[in-house]
């Protein structure tokens, strides 16, 4: 009978773990990121992700439990899409049966 390997398990970093753990490695005297993330239990793949957003993590006002930059959802298809909302709401408000 095979054994099966248990699944990874993954650790999900709000903005505001990524900021502090940012911080913290830039107070440090010594930076040997090697060490550092080791120590704090962060994969290599993760922190090299971090290293190269950096900039974008840190200037973000985005709320601190957040798990995401904002980037991702949906375009928007109708650049007019207000009016097109205050038309049907004004409507619906004239259009009573």
């Amino acid at each position: 009978m095979t054994s099966v390997k248990p699944k990874k398990q993954y650790r999900r970093y709000t903005n505001r773990d990524r900021k502090c753990l940012l911080a913290h490695f830039h107070a440090l005297p010594l930076q040997d990121e090697a060490k550092f993330y080791v120590d704090m239990q962060i994969a290599r793949s993760t922190w090299r992700g971090w290293r190269n957003n950096e900039h974008a993590i840190l200037r973000s006002k985005r709320h601190g439990s957040k798990g995401s930059l904002g980037d991702q959802g949906r375009k928007i298809i109708i650049p007019f899409k207000d009016a097109l909302l205050a038309y049907i709401d004004e409507r619906r408000d004239e259009e009573k049966f």
